[in-house]
């Protein structure tokens, strides 16, 4: 079944993809190869949700979507159920990679839902914590990821393994999402001369002014 709802924007970015927002594929017997066209699609795609439901989807092609995701800011909602793979683990990388600093900065804070058949467990559970984070919004999402990062591997960063520079944002995002403890270790072992930096205010850290959204997640 395929199922196109469009906009009728008219600027120069919907122009782009003729204005999608929903794509319904669903038994469409996609497959990894049709899945690896839609995720070289995804990135600059303005779809908002995204049906793949019972498309024989591997492994191999939850990872590529998980790969055309990475750079995806616009896609809300993702149906994948009574598919092939047995891991969610591509999905949970992408959304929270912390595999170092940057990238948990550069995770996908866009991805809201993720709607699955059940059977993956514990991996379910931490998918589904992580889209709740994701519902805080993009850049609230960004900030809990880096403090909860922080908190899992704080003697990694007492070593400041970090650009020394961003620390004073570090702090900020610990005082507003971390933990008391967190906040005295970092503190006990920073350079002096960084309690005198301010904040850059004008910085990818700034507050978020999007609206918490609902949880609405479906397993």
């Amino acid at each position: 079944m395929m199922s196109v709802e469009s906009t009728d924007d008219n600027n120069d970015d919907n122009k782009l993809v003729g204005g999608i927002k929903t794509l319904i594929l669903s038994d469409n017997n996609l497959r990894n190869e049709g899945i690896k066209v839609m995720a070289d699609a995804l990135e600059n795609s303005l779809l908002e949700h995204l049906w793949l439901d019972e498309n024989y989807i591997s492994a191999a092609g939850l990872n590529m979507l998980a790969n055309g995701l990475k750079n995806n800011t616009r896609l809300h909602r993702l149906h994948l159920s009574h598919n092939t793979f047995q891991s969610l683990s591509p999905l949970i990388s992408c959304t929270f990679d912390k595999s170092s600093f940057n990238a948990v900065a550069d995770s996908n804070h866009s991805l809201k839902h993720v709607f699955l058949n059940c059977g993956y467990g514990y991996e379910c559970e931490e998918l589904e914590s992580i889209m709740k984070i994701n519902r805080l919004g993009a850049v609230k999402a960004k900030r809990r990821k880096i403090a909860l990062y922080i908190e899992e591997d704080i003697g990694r960063l007492l070593n400041l393994d970090v650009d020394t520079t961003l620390l004073p944002n570090i702090l900020s995002m610990i005082s507003q999402q971390g933990n008391t403890y967190t906040m005295l270790r970092l503190m006990q072992n920073l350079p002096s001369i960084l309690y005198c930096q301010g904040i850059n205010q004008d910085n990818v850290w700034a507050n978020d002014d999007d609206d918490a959204m609902d949880i609405e997640y479906l397993s």
